[in-house]
């Protein structure tokens, strides 16, 4: 019986044949012209680095003044302002960098949502205690209507600044605290007072 397998020798000569056909007569896509066209074509590899390079600094760039913009909008944008009044009860208010204040009856206080990096500033209208979280960084001031100012760093105090009175008085009981306005300023020791009058601004 025959085998209906095509021989090796037939196997060969289709292929030559093939191969034969694929051949241009003028030799445009022989093997060493199309060498030197995928050779011109390929990119040469510290090219393609030299482009990588240059892409990833321009997208950490990007990524740089995205975040230099945000922090310079954060910084510059104006800072929402609230204000707590206490009626006829005493009010516990929690300030945005912890700092604890004990606002006395029909006093009020006006302070930030958020503090600046470099000042933490409240205005006090009657009396409070403050209990100040401490950052040896950023000072904390109580600005009073009567132009006085406390400035601290972390400590415990009392301001009381009511409209009516003659003096504003600020009474240390724990760290300590600067009092004074533009003339000049006293520093406090813990179980001091600072009594400051407004009739002639003395201290």
């Amino acid at each position: 019986e025959k085998s209906m397998e095509p021989s090796h020798d037939h196997i060969e000569k289709t292929l030559d044949k093939l191969v034969a056909s694929t051949r241009s007569p003028r030799g445009r896509y022989s093997a060493s012209e199309s060498w030197k066209l995928l050779e011109r074509r390929l990119v040469p590899p510290r090219t393609k680095r030299l482009r990588l390079f240059r892409l990833a600094g321009a997208g950490a760039a990007s990524v740089l003044l995205c975040f230099a913009s945000w922090f310079i909008y954060d910084y510059w944008k104006p800072v929402a302002m609230q204000t707590v009044s206490a009626g006829a009860a005493i009010s516990v208010i929690t300030l945005p960098d912890q700092t604890k204040v004990t606002l006395n009856r029909y006093s009020s206080l006006t302070y930030p949502d958020r503090f600046k990096e470099d000042r933490r500033e409240v205005q006090l209208q009657g009396e409070a205690y403050f209990e100040v979280a401490k950052n040896a960084q950023i000072p904390f001031v109580v600005t009073t209507s009567a132009g006085i100012d406390v400035k601290v760093l972390g400590t415990k105090f009392n301001v009381a600044s009511y409209e009516n009175d003659e003096q504003v008085t600020t009474t240390l009981a724990e760290g300590s605290v600067e009092v004074g306005d533009e003339k000049g300023s006293v520093r406090l020791k813990p179980e001091e007072q600072a009594l400051f009058c407004k009739g002639d601004r003395s201290l």
